[in-house]
């Protein structure tokens, strides 16, 4: 099976890596001083001259990692692959380091350039950044296995319901429909009548019993059946999209006008629809 790793393309990731990077490695040397950091201090004092030259540190490494990610990744990953990933990792370590040795050179009159001293400031580097990059790569890695998960038991979950029986009895001798979840798609209210709307050989048909629509919605036991406005009942399953809002709206298959939720039933269709349908 394709591994999917579409979210480490998204501009959220790319972000998300930059700036929790940056922090990290500012929080890292401002904790444990590194690398000859205490030499600034012995003391371990931090002075805002040497939170300062912290700052300016993290700046210069969160904008190296958004030119990296926005503007130079595009150039040379054009698919995605579990192998192209980490050699682009190990690529922006490399980067990163290079930038930041530059950098401290330049602060201090470049006193250590060497390709030595180079050699081993990308190694501590790398050995610090590889930690959020890694921690950022498997939480949205997580996130995009627990939604495609998500997906997978929604699917299931409707493939199963599709075919279960609903019974619409109404008030008279012959008010009785018996169908399955698939074929209803809405009623309506028609006074003391509910307009039923369903499939019947692969047609929208419109059965009319005799019950008010507040009875009919409160014998419902499906979950996929839901009232939604004072005139309308909707069955879940057939729910392709929807418009949040000030005003809340189902788009329904076989339906060419949305149906509109009444602002007190709001919040019930939107959980209702997160536990069935899996909409966010």
């Amino acid at each position: 099976m394709q591994t999917d790793y579409s979210f480490y393309d998204r501009p959220i990731y790319k972000l998300t890596l930059s700036i929790a990077t940056a922090l990290f490695f500012m929080l890292f040397l401002l904790i444990f001083q590194p690398f000859g950091v205490n030499n600034y201090s012995s003391k371990r004092i931090f002075t805002l001259e040497f939170i300062g030259v912290l700052s300016e540190v993290m700046i210069v490494t969160l904008a190296v990692l958004l030119i990296n990610e926005f503007l130079l990744r595009r150039w040379f990953i054009k698919k995605l692959t579990l192998g192209k990933i980490i050699g682009w990792s190990i690529w922006t370590c490399f980067l990163l380091g290079l930038a930041i040795f530059l950098f401290y050179n330049w602060i201090g009159n470049w006193h250590d350039f060497s390709i030595s001293s180079a050699a081993e400031f990308i190694m501590d580097i790398t050995t610090v950044s590889i930690f959020p990059m890694l921690g950022t790569f498997f939480y949205f890695r997580y996130k995009n296995l627990h939604k495609a998960f998500q997906q997978v038991v929604s699917n299931k979950q409707e493939h199963a319901v599709q075919d279960q029986l609903i019974h619409f009895e109404g008030q008279g001798i012959n008010d009785n429909l018996m169908i399955t979840i698939a074929d209803f798609i809405y009623g309506k209210a028609q006074d003391n009548y509910v307009e039923l709307v369903h499939r019947k050989n692969d047609k929208i048909t419109k059965t009319l019993i005799r019950i008010p629509l507040s009875v009919l919605s409160e014998k419902m036991s499906s979950k996929m059946i839901i009232k939604c406005h004072r005139s309308f009942i909707v069955n879940l399953y057939h729910v392709r999209a929807i418009i949040k809002g000030s005003e809340m709206k189902l788009f329904l298959n076989y339906i060419d006008n949305p149906i509109r939720v009444s602002k007190p039933y709001h919040q019930e269709v939107d959980e209702r629809l997160k536990q069935v349908k899996n909409f966010n």
